[in-house]
């Protein structure tokens, strides 16, 4: 299994973030980092 299974639902959505680069990777990493939300994994809608 790979890291991709277990991204965070909001960090899945924050990709698709209108704004600057930046603004994105700060929200992604914010997601990603954020102790007191467990990791889950890729919900229906995130799935292809």
């Amino acid at each position: 299994m790979t890291l991709a299974f277990f991204v965070r639902h909001e960090a899945a959505i924050a990709l698709g973030v209108v704004g600057s680069k930046s603004e994105k990777g700060k929200t992604l990493e914010k997601a990603l980092n954020d102790p007191d939300e467990p990791v889950r994994g890729l919900c229906s809608c995130c799935t292809v």
